[in-house]
């Protein structure tokens, strides 16, 4: 009976342990299938194969490939258009392993015709710097998807334009907003708005008055008769702000260049006053100097002098001279110098106004010293 229950054990162990096989070999086959139509997705689309994509949609649709883009993205950078509609239903809104959308590839690659595909599906959805596509497009530069996002824009959110312009003038990109005016009429509309608003700084201001002059350039036209009286009121009186402004900017430059003349006239001052006091110093060191050495031997004479003791010392030799440094030799100390680094053209005013009060000492010491020894 026992023997029975362990026959019964060990065929209910090796029925296990088939199946665990089978199940792993199940796994096995399946990630093979996996990867056999991850392959042939990719292949499919790239080749544009409707019929085969259709197929393989139940099963890839969503799925990565190495670079961590859908088919849908991947279908943009090689421009097949044939088949963006029909991905766009499956993978709509997805982004990259680089958190980029379909669309976002689309403006980076300044691709208009698969930019109107997914514009309508995806123009919400923010970049990874929280930028629309449309600011996106202006930091790009992409010339060709600008018309088509300001007119999306227009249909869905006329607040991005005004955004977009001043990030199109903050970045000085006044060739790309003047293409832009020309050939999209929202933004001219936003163009109006942002010389109305009262917050915009007159430097922008004046930014987008160069960018209508140049529409005017380009166009070869004369402004828009249908412009209200108030906007162009507006204009006017911001044109003449500018224009104050400008007088303002060329009086600073002026000041600014007085400034750097006088300070090189300073300069040069300071740099003459410096030479003469160095050429003194000179010519009072020489002076103390000479003087020392006249006075030297005038100053050796004893002043306790003994009288001759008797004969046996006539013989002897007088007594030698007391070096300088004895005590009855007076010597006017010298003033202390610190060598004076010279001064050049590099030179800051503050350190040569320090040189110059150095100098100065220097030289009202040593003329203490000439006058002592004389």
């Amino acid at each position: 009976m026992g023997t029975s229950l362990g026959q019964k054990g060990r065929t209910y162990s090796k029925c296990r342990i088939v199946d665990n096989q089978g199940k792993e070999c199940e796994q096995e086959d399946i990630k093979a299938k996996k990867m056999e139509d991850t392959a042939a997705w990719f292949a499919a689309v790239s080749a544009c194969d409707m019929e085969r994509v259709a197929g393989l949609v139940p099963r890839c649709a969503g799925i990565r490939n190495e670079m961590g883009e859908t088919a849908l993205m991947m279908a943009v950078r090689s421009s097949q258009i044939g088949v963006i509609p029909f991905l766009l239903r499956y993978e709509v809104g997805l982004k990259s392993a680089s958190n980029k959308t379909a669309l976002q590839l689309a403006v980076e690659q300044d691709d208009v015709v698969s930019a109107t595909m997914l514009g309508d599906a995806e123009w919400d959805i923010l970049t990874s710097g929280e930028e629309t596509v449309l600011e996106l497009a202006i930091t790009r530069s992409a010339f060709c998807t600008l018309p088509y996002l300001a007119t999306l824009y227009q249909r869905h959110d006329q607040r991005v334009l005004s955004k977009a312009i001043l990030l199109a003038c903050e970045l000085q990109k006044l060739d790309l907003l003047a293409t832009l005016i020309c050939t999209s009429p929202p933004i001219q509309q936003a163009v109006l708005r942002c010389l109305a608003d009262p917050s915009v700084n007159d430097d922008v201001r004046l930014r987008l008055l160069l960018s209508l002059r140049r529409t005017i350039q380009i166009t070869d036209i004369q402004p828009d008769s249908k412009i209200s009286d108030r906007t162009s009121s507006i204009i006017a009186t911001t044109d003449s702000r500018i224009s104050g402004l400008l007088s303002e900017l060329e009086a600073c430059r002026l000041t600014i260049w007085q400034l750097i003349s006088e300070a090189t006239q300073s300069r040069d001052t300071y740099e003459r006053r410096l030479a003469a006091l160095k050429e003194e110093r000179d010519s009072l060191l020489q002076q103390l100097q000479r003087r020392r050495i006249e006075s030297t031997p005038k100053t050796t004479t004893t002043t306790h002098s003994r009288p001759p003791k008797s004969q046996k010392t006539r013989g002897r030799s007088q007594s030698p001279i007391k070096p300088p440094n004895s005590k009855s030799y007076r010597e006017v100390p010298s003033p202390p110098r610190t060598p004076t680094p010279l001064a050049t053209s590099e030179t800051p005013l503050g350190e040569l106004e320090r040189q110059l009060a150095g100098l100065l000492t220097d030289v009202s010491d040593l003329r203490y010293a000439v006058h002592a020894l004389e």
